[in-house]
C-alpha cells in the first residue's frame, strides 16, 4: 500500500503543475500543525476562520484574475488600480441614486453592475492595448495602473467615497446558513467554473496554447487578438469582483485600498503553479494558494508582526518558490 502511494506521489512529483498542488498541500498541512502550539488558542477559533473566509475571496478573485493572464503569457499589474476606480465610480453612483430617493436596493444593484461593468471595461481597454500595439503585457499593464490610479485620484482628491447604505455592507457580510460567507462561496464557484472554462472550452484550450508559444499560435492561424481580448476582459471582470467584496468590508472606496493584492496575486500564483512564461497552471493550484496566503496572513497578525516585515516575507516565499520551479522544472527535462 505504502509502496504504491510512494509511486503515485513520485508520479505526481514529476509533473510540475502537479508538484504545485502537492507541494502546497503540505504546506497547509505544515502551517496548521505549526500554529497549534504557537497560537493555538487564538488561532483555532470559529471567529478567527469567519474572519479569514470573508478575506479570502477580496484577493481570490484578482488570484484568479492573474493566472488568468498569466496562462497566456501575461500579466496584469493593474488588478489593484482597475478595482479602485470602479468602485469609486459605482459608490459615487450609489450616493447619487440614494440621495435622490431610489429605493437604497435597487441603487446598490445598479452600483455593483457599473463597477463590474466598469472593470470589465478596464479589462478590455489592457486587451486593446496588448493586442494592438504589441507592448509587452508587463510594461502595458504598469502603464494602465498609473494611468487608473491617476483618474481615482483625480476624482476623488485622495478622499474616501464612503455613506453607503447599509445594505451594502450586509450584502458583503451574507453568511450561508450563518457559517460559509457568501462571497467564499462564490469565489470556489468562480474557481469551479474557470476551471471548467480554461480546460474544457475551445477558448481555454487556445489560451493555453497561445501562452505555450506565441509565435506557432499565429502561424498556427489563431485570432491572436480575440484572445487577447477575451482574457484581459475576463480578468478585468474577475478583479470587479474582488474590488465588490473589498469595498462592502469596508465600507467604502479609496485610493491605496487593497494595494497589497498586486503582489500577494503574483505570489498565490506563482505558489500555485502558474508559469510566468505561460501555458501551465492549474486554478486549483490557486485556489490551494489563496488558502496558504490566508492562513500565513491571519498567523501574522495574530502573532503581531508589523507590515513591512510581512512584505519582506511575502517578498523571500516569491523567491524562494520561483527558486524551487526551476529546479523542478530542470529535474523533469533532465529525466524525459
Amino acid at each position: 500500500m505504502n509502496g504504491r502511494f510512494e509511486t503515485k506521489l513520485k508520479n505526481h512529483m514529476s509533473n510540475p503543475e502537479d508538484a504545485s498542488v502537492v507541494l502546497l498541500v503540505f504546506i497547509l498541512i505544515g502551517i496548521l500543525i505549526v500554529y497549534l502550539p504557537m497560537i493555538g488558542d487564538l488561532f483555532y477559533t470559529s471567529r478567527n476562520f469567519t474572519s479569514m473566509a470573508f478575506q479570502a475571496p477580496e484577493f481570490g478573485f484578482m488570484a484568479l484574475a492573474m493566472a488568468v493572464t498569466m496562462f497566456s503569457g501575461g500579466i496584469d499589474l493593474s488588478i489593484v488600480s482597475n478595482a479602485t476606480l470602479a468602485v469609486i465610480l459605482g459608490g459615487y453612483l450609489m450616493l447619487h441614486l440614494v440621495a435622490s430617493g431610489m429605493d437604497s436596493g435597487i441603487a446598490v444593484a445598479l452600483s455593483i453592475l457599473l463597477m463590474l461593468a466598469v472593470s470589465t471595461g478596464l479589462g478590455f481597454v489592457n486587451g486593446i492595448i496588448i493586442a494592438n500595439t504589441h507592448i509587452v503585457p508587463l510594461l502595458a499593464t504598469l502603464a494602465t495602473l498609473i494611468f487608473y490610479k491617476g483618474i481615482a485620484t483625480a476624482i476623488t482628491t485622495g478622499s474616501a467615497v464612503s455613506g453607503f447604505p447599509d445594505i451594502f455592507p450586509e450584502i458583503g457580510q451574507t453568511s450561508i446558513m450563518e457559517v460559509v460567507p457568501l462571497s467564499f462561496l462564490l469565489f470556489f464557484v468562480a474557481a469551479a467554473v474557470l476551471t471548467f472554462v480554461v480546460r474544457k472550452t475551445n477558448f481555454g484550450k487556445k489560451l493555453f496554447l497561445y501562452g505555450e508559444n506565441h509565435t506557432v499560435s499565429l502561424f498556427s492561424g489563431l485570432n491572436t487578438k480575440a484572445i487577447i481580448y477575451k482574457t484581459y476582459t475576463l480578468a478585468g471582470f474577475l478583479t470587479g469582483v474582488g474590488g465588490v467584496f473589498m469595498t462592502m468590508r469596508v465600507n467604502s472606496a479609496k485610493v491605496g485600498f487593497g494595494e497589497s493584492y498586486e503582489l500577494q496575486a503574483i505570489l498565490v500564483c506563482v505558489l500555485g503553479g502558474v508559469s510566468a512564461a505561460g501555458g501551465k497552471g492549474r486554478i486549483i493550484g490557486v485556489v490551494l494558494g489563496v488558502i496558504v496566503l490566508q492562513l500565513l496572513q491571519s498567523g501574522f497578525n495574530l502573532i503581531g508582526l508589523p507590515q513591512h516585515f510581512k512584505n519582506f516575507i511575502w517578498g523571500a516565499v516569491l523567491i524562494g518558490v520561483m527558486v524551487a520551479n526551476y529546479y523542478i522544472e530542470k529535474n523533469r527535462l533532465k529525466h524525459n
